[in-house]
């Protein structure tokens, strides 16, 4: 007959807590803040990449308006909104979120596709305006993107 072991594994978590020596939030901030700074130029270079190829299958998805283009447009805009988010780049972000929510609108959405070459277009402007365009032209042109992503449908 075998004989039952019971063991207890370690919980880090719980350790870390108790310990007065573990992490503090604001320490823990700033040692995140810092390993995202140490891959900066890596992932800014992926979204650059994430943004040339959210322009050609958006371009392909206005062609063929086809579901599975449709569902792989809003996928790497989706992409997009979190990864400029990440780095700051708070207005690709938004300009992201808003072609998310006309993608998920579907076509009920009446002008999707045409919304979509908007929001692509409004996304290379930014892409070259770089990290911080500043600007009531710039306020007025998300404000414009939200407004057709929230086009009644």
């Amino acid at each position: 007959m075998s004989q039952v072991r019971k063991f207890l594994p370690e919980n880090k978590l719980a350790k870390t807590i108790t310990d007065p020596n573990g992490m503090l939030l604001g320490h823990a901030v700033k040692k995140a803040a810092e390993n995202i700074e140490k891959v900066r130029d890596i992932h800014l270079a992926a979204l650059e990449v994430k943004l040339d190829e959210l322009a050609q299958v958006a371009a392909t998805a206005m062609q063929s308006q086809s579901a599975s283009d449709a569902a792989n447009l809003y996928r790497l805009a989706r992409e997009v909104l979190g990864d400029a988010g990440i780095f700051g780049l708070k207005h690709i972000s938004r300009a992201a979120h808003s072609l998310c929510e006309l993608m998920a609108a579907g076509d009920r959405h009446r002008h999707q596709w045409a919304g979509v070459a908007v929001h692509v277009e409004a996304l290379a402007i930014l892409r070259r305006e770089g990290k911080n365009p500043t600007g009531a032209d710039l306020d007025g042109m998300l404000a414009g993107l939200a407004k057709i992503s929230r086009a009644p449908v």
